[in-house]
């Protein structure tokens, strides 16, 4: 026997006993968040990495449309400025936003190799 666990969204009950606990974003896929810039500045924004940078999420929550959770690089490629830039979401090939703090969000749509 398994136990449903279900809660009251606006007005709907949705199942949150199986959700991943980790998911695959890769590049090009919006992500919104508090990305902090070069000068240490926090900017809540949607962006999109152009660097072909993969990147995971650990999921605390999600709704009908998105997951959210802390962000972390999986994959990096290499280019001249990402030896210097670790752990970063490029959105030119010479803007960087680190990923270190707080909560993303990421369209459920658009993640690959969800893990349970």
């Amino acid at each position: 026997m398994t136990t449903e666990i279900m809660f009251f969204n606006r007005d709907k009950f949705v199942n949150v006993t199986h959700y991943p606990k980790r998911v695959t974003i890769p590049s090009k896929v919006p992500i919104t968040g508090p990305f902090r810039d070069q000068g240490g500045g926090l900017r809540w924004e949607t962006m999109r990495d152009v660097s072909g940078t993969t990147f995971y999420m650990e999921v605390i929550f999600f709704d009908e449309s998105n997951y959210y959770g802390t962000l972390k690089v999986k994959d990096q490629p290499s280019f001249e400025y990402t030896s210097r830039y670790k752990d970063c979401l490029w959105d030119s090939y010479t803007d960087h936003y680190f990923i270190d703090q707080g909560v993303f969000l990421v369209p459920k749509s658009m993640v690959t190799e969800l893990t349970y």
